[in-house]
């Protein structure tokens, strides 16, 4: 986001929910849009720091919780990326069993296709050979029963890349969708979107997701106030 601090913004076809840091530096930074007619479903927002933050949404048989996560890049120091990690593991642990867990996240991680990487990750990533960042990830997947949503679905690597390089001559698979096993059936496919103009040099990653949304009880919401109107024969609060 490379916004500073915490707030959420409300527009007429959104909303704006983002998580900075707090020096007032415009670098690094999560957060989420949200429909509107998906806002009756929100039930939560949480922003932890400029690397962190999670969003509650309300469905029919279970709730879902979404983790925007930002990680370090590879050339960051070990004690950086362990402050990361140990915060997203305290994060998601926080989590109720039952719930859907999706992590949704730059990890400049690179996932190859080695043996040790099954069954967490299929064999449709864009790359060979996994970096520390990609081990990191993926150590982290394991210990979490999660896998690795991009690498399981089969796409030509123009589909599969989600980073271009400034001089657009090295592109990277390195934005990654988290999902918890238990509710992995529910992915429909996973890949990311080249023609969006999102003034970055990463890609949209879309990933389909089949859910049944719970409907926002109209009746409650339009509920008329009832007023307090024995008050009235207070003199003092009748005058005002």
């Amino acid at each position: 986001m490379r916004w500073p601090g915490k707030g959420i913004i409300h527009q007429n076809k959104y909303t704006l929910f983002y998580s900075g840091n707090e020096t007032g530096k415009h670098e690094f930074g999560t957060g989420f849009y949200v429909t509107k007619r998906m806002m009756d479903n929100v039930i939560d927002f949480k922003p932890y720091n400029e690397r962190i933050c999670m969003l509650r949404i309300k469905t029919k048989f279970y709730n879902v919780t979404l983790i925007s996560a930002h990680a370090p890049t590879e050339e960051k120091s070990e004690e950086v990326k362990e402050i990361f990690y140990n915060q997203l593991e305290n994060i998601f642990d926080s989590i109720l069993i039952h719930v859907m867990k999706i992590i949704l996240g730059d990890f400049n991680a690179k996932v190859g296709k080695e043996d040790f990487l099954a069954p967490t990750c299929g064999k449709h990533g864009s790359h060979d050979i996994t970096n520390d960042n990609g081990k990191k990830m993926v150590e982290f997947a394991i210990g979490r029963n999660l896998i690795v949503g991009g690498t399981w679905f089969p796409h030509k690597n123009i589909h599969k890349e989600t980073w271009r390089s400034p001089n657009g001559l090295t592109t990277n698979q390195i934005d990654h969708i988290l999902m918890d096993r238990r509710h992995s059936s529910a992915v429909n496919y996973i890949r990311s979107l080249r023609g969006a103009d999102v003034g970055s040099d990463h890609y949209l990653v879309r990933a389909k997701i089949r859910v049944k949304i719970a409907k926002a009880n109209k009746q409650e919401r339009n509920r008329q106030i009832k007023w307090d109107t024995d008050r009235l024969e207070d003199g003092t609060i009748s005058e005002e």
